[in-house]
């Protein structure tokens, strides 16, 4: 049978392309598709407009892009968390108690060596005292021993009593007031240890702990300066030491500045 017709022509299924002079009908194939020879002669494929542009950020698809972005994000976030922590730390082991105050400062408080009150009375020795103690300190009150060389290249610091004895002074700042206690110390349940530093003086020590009232709002903290370097402490080991509830005991080589 003859399947020609005008202005229509039908082919089979041939997967082939048969070729045609009018309108083509073939196989309905989705992996090949079919060109007709006009096509080709009059859009050659050099000249054929080229297919849509892929979907692409810096030569790399959207969903890789933003994954390295985020990526990047991420590790910079972690490298800076850990940098903050550092320095956390490192503020946090600079506490009050590693300060070295040989040079008498503190945060804030004033330069000016203490002085003895012209107004303020001499008070007398008390009339009872309790037996010198020839034991050595306990562990709350012995500071780490330094070594040799540390030690020596400090100033030796050089003792305020006997003339000091009994004496009453008053910081630079604050209103509180001491009594001076020349081979005494603080011990008891209720004694409250601030800080422990070198200090070169009397004055550097005492100025210290006085500042401590001062900012605190307190009137309990008072100190101990070992002089001699009792109990294995460094010459000028100083002590500021709180609680209403410590007592003054005996100690050679060490002065106490008692709080009024």
């Amino acid at each position: 049978m003859d399947r020609r017709q005008h202005g229509l022509e039908a082919y089979g299924t041939d997967p082939e392309t048969n070729r045609f002079s009018g309108i083509e009908v073939v196989n309905n194939t989705p992996e090949k598709y079919y060109v007709s020879p006009e096509y080709d002669q009059k859009f050659p494929a050099s000249e054929r407009p080229p297919g849509a542009p892929k979907n692409r950020i810096c030569g790399l698809s959207r969903p890789i892009f933003f994954l390295t972005i985020a990526l990047s994000a991420l590790a910079i976030l972690v490298v800076g968390l850990g940098a903050g922590l550092g320095v956390a730390l490192s503020r946090v082991q600079a506490s009050p108690n590693n300060m070295n105050t040989a040079d008498g400062s503190t945060n804030g408080a004033s330069q000016d060596p203490l002085t003895l009150s012209s107004a303020v009375r001499t008070l007398p020795a008390s009339s009872t005292s309790a037996p010198a103690s020839t034991s050595t300190p306990s562990s709350t009150d012995t500071a780490t021993t330094t070594s040799s060389s540390t030690s020596s290249s400090r100033p030796k610091p050089s003792n305020i009593c006997p003339s000091a004895d009994n004496s009453v002074v008053k910081g630079t700042v604050g209103d509180v007031r001491y009594r001076v206690a020349c081979d005494s110390d603080f011990s008891g349940s209720g004694k409250e240890t601030l800080a422990s530093f070198f200090a070169a003086t009397w004055d550097d020590c005492l100025r210290l702990c006085n500042t401590m009232n001062y900012f605190q709002e307190r009137t309990d903290v008072g100190c101990t300066w070992n002089v001699a370097g009792t109990g294995q402490q460094t010459p000028g080991t100083c002590w500021c030491l709180g609680g209403a509830d410590k007592e003054l005991v005996p100690n050679v080589g060490n002065v106490a500045a008692v709080p009024m």
